[in-house]
């Protein structure tokens, strides 16, 4: 039977069949699979004196004020439920730090389309952005980790920042964040063992991708002193998936 023109336009409506798009999918993340590189450097931003000495000296004073508040920080568990694990993670945390949170997230979407260029990371709208201040004293640690995942409740974080600052020279040591370079196994990056350090100057602000492998070096305090802690401003700037820009 020969179709008339109608006819065929009417059949190259039809929906495609679920087989035929389940086939395409399979494809295309075998092509995505395909196409990454099998060895990715650790990428990391640094910038150093980025606040200005009267910003530093009320986001101090505000920590010390907040002592009392700090509380031991969590971990996402397999279940996806915020759980306290010392053997994973050990350092303590402040999720409300009022005005400074407007102020800092003001100043990381200043520099973000630059920090973005630099780590060759895409373009993305910014969704949120999640920041509080951790405490890190003796014999505090982070275990190496990733702050975003593929799916579920950490899927949207793109970009981690941490901002370092202290309430004095020397008062503790140790405390260096590990940046691993990543390997291709089997469609997903794990941690290639090999790694930048960065040291927590103070005033000095750092970017890198949230789905790269780090761990925050144990922290060497003597004197156990709340003020003398390793302190940060840190969080992740999180992205809209559906609204994702390419970057060129």
């Amino acid at each position: 039977m020969q179709l008339t023109k109608t006819e065929t336009k009417d059949r190259s409506r039809r929906p495609i069949g679920k087989s035929r798009l389940i086939a395409d999918q399979v494809a295309k993340e075998a092509t995505a699979v395909s196409q990454k590189p099998e060895f990715v450097p650790a990428q990391v931003v640094v910038i150093d004196e980025f606040l200005g000495k009267a910003k530093i000296d009320e986001l101090i004073r505000y920590t010390l004020a907040h002592e009392p508040d700090f509380a031991w920080g969590k971990v996402i568990s397999r279940t996806g439920v915020p759980v306290i694990d010392t053997k994973y993670r050990r350092a303590r945390s402040l999720r409300k730090i009022g005005q400074h949170k407007h102020q800092m997230v003001r100043y990381l979407k200043a520099v973000l389309p630059r920090v973005l260029k630099r780590l060759r990371h895409r373009a993305f709208h910014v969704s949120s952005v999640d920041v509080q201040i951790t405490a890190s004293n003796h014999g505090d640690f982070i275990s190496p980790h990733r702050d975003s995942d593929s799916e579920g409740i950490l899927a949207a974080r793109e970009i981690s920042f941490v901002y370092y600052y202290r309430t004095k020279a020397n008062a503790f040591r140790g405390g260096m964040l590990r940046i691993y370079d990543s390997r291709l196994e089997n469609g997903e990056y794990v941690s290639a063992g090999t790694y930048k350090s960065v040291a927590p100057r103070h005033n000095r602000l750092v970017f890198f991708p949230s789905s790269r492998w780090h761990e925050v070096r144990p922290v060497n305090c003597p004197s156990r002193a709340f003020a003398d802690s390793r302190f940060t401003v840190h969080g992740w700037v999180q992205s809209n998936p559906a609204n994702s820009l390419r970057s060129h």
